[in-house]
């Protein structure tokens, strides 16, 4: 692992739980509208309306990067210059149903079903092929 910002201790060890959206249990979304509000102090739409069954991640997912598209709110970026802030799109049994936050150059914090929130490294062998897609909040450009 590579440097990474000292807050995101904070964030490591958080339980996976669908649809979550707090330190007791989060699902990617909710980490990442945890660390954009508490750390970039942006206000990233929940999506709460967004209809949501158990185990229908891929349909959830799907609609929050359209809604995200059709706001406006995320400009793509390419994922090799990728920094502190983005977010990735990343695809999981060939489809993209997950989100991670980029908190470096090399390394992500993420959390998926079965596991607690980690920081791992998305330009290693295993993440990098599965990284469909990297976008910055308006906010966050400059």
């Amino acid at each position: 692992m590579h440097e990474v910002p000292s807050w995101t201790k904070q964030y490591i060890g958080i339980p996976f739980s669908h649809h979550g959206r707090a330190r007791d249990g989060s699902d990617c979304w909710g980490l990442l509208v945890m660390v954009f509000e508490e750390q970039f102090k942006i206000k990233v739409p929940m999506y709460d309306h967004i209809k949501y069954d158990k185990g229908d991640d891929r349909t959830v997912l799907s609609q929050i990067v359209k809604n995200a598209a059709e706001e406006s709110i995320w400009l793509s970026v390419n994922p090799k210059e990728a920094r502190l802030g983005d977010v990735l799109l990343i695809s999981i049994y060939s489809r993209p149903i997950h989100v991670a936050v980029v908190l470096n150059s090399y390394d992500m914090l993420h959390i998926l079903p079965g596991s607690d929130s980690v920081v791992e490294e998305f330009t290693g062998l295993y993440w990098r092929s599965k990284v469909v897609g990297a976008y910055r909040h308006v906010q966050l450009v400059n």
